[in-house]
């Protein structure tokens, strides 16, 4: 068929300009609804960025040690302005952008794999239509931003894995990069990536060349984390300032321990048990068995 013709690059404007309306569309409708603030953390993540440009202190130092910097950073660009920043826009235009971004990439990789037509069509409706995707992408939250990073990051990689060349690794530790500096998720894929190029290239090239790799990946995709690491030192006194400090998760559950409250703690059988039950009632029992 003579659609099935049109190259990927055609392509990539028209699914760009569907994914484009759709997220417009999406933001204007929680908007309007009154939800896209609706969730504590988006505004939360809306005030980081707002106090770093205004304030009784405004200044790097109101990024704060438990939630990664990032996402905060960018919205300085227009979180003075005040519509952007009771609206949520401020955080949601990086969402958006974010949701465009992850498709098209969805679309390249598929391509690149020599997935049919067809096969990246029903792909990219099934993200499109994910109402969870569909509201994320709405709000200030930070998790479509670690999808496109992620998803960028990845696709070179793979790009790299047959190519074999230097310039993905650099393309692909920088987005890397990138998602460490986002949500902790990314520090995972740091961990999954950086195996991954070394079983790669010990197997291709022998120990030597896998060493060297792994050095020039790991330098670049885990500066981030370093930086972190030196942040929280130099403003908190501690590196681990984020993961053991009065505001983190940590911090939280050893008050939930000591109210008597953490009922699965130590049980792994009742922690899995409980795991399955919170997976199937919040993605739905047939989304949960399809994963």
């Amino acid at each position: 068929m003579q659609w099935l013709q049109l190259s990927n690059r055609v392509w990539l404007w028209v699914f760009g300009i569907v994914l484009t309306c759709i997220s417009v569309f999406f933001f204007i409708h929680y908007y309007q609804n009154g939800l896209g603030l609706a969730y504590n953390d988006a505004r939360s993540h809306l005030d980081i960025g707002r106090r770093v440009v205004e304030g009784l202190k405004p200044g790097l130092a109101q990024l704060g040690s438990v939630w990664l910097p990032l996402p905060h950073l960018l919205m300085v660009a227009t979180i003075w302005n005040d519509f952007m920043w009771h609206s949520g826009l401020a955080g949601a235009i990086i969402s958006m952008i974010s949701f465009v971004v992850t498709g098209l990439l969805m679309y390249l990789w598929l391509a690149y794999i020599r997935v049919g037509m067809l096969g990246r069509i029903v792909a990219l409706a099934l993200f499109v239509t994910n109402i969870n995707i569909l509201y994320l992408q709405s709000t200030a939250m930070t998790e479509l931003l670690l999808m496109a990073t992620m998803m960028a990051g990845s696709y070179f990689m793979l790009k790299w894995h047959h190519e074999e060349k230097l310039l993905y690794v650099i393309y692909g530790g920088l987005f890397v990069m990138a998602s460490t500096l986002i949500r902790y998720e990314g520090w995972f894929l740091l961990l999954a990536t950086t195996a991954l190029v070394a079983f790669h290239m010990f197997r291709k090239k022998g120990l030597r060349s896998a060493e060297g790799m792994v050095v020039l990946f790991g330098t670049l995709a885990g500066f981030g984390i370093f930086l972190w690491l030196l942040w929280n030192q130099l403003i908190f006194q501690d590196a681990l300032y984020f993961a053991f400090g009065p505001f983190s998760a940590h911090a939280q559950q050893t008050q939930l321990e000591q109210a008597g409250i953490l009922a699965t703690k130590g049980n792994l059988f009742l922690s899995l048990k409980i795991y399955l039950y919170a997976l199937a009632y919040n993605a739905g029992a047939f989304s949960a068995l399809l994963g």
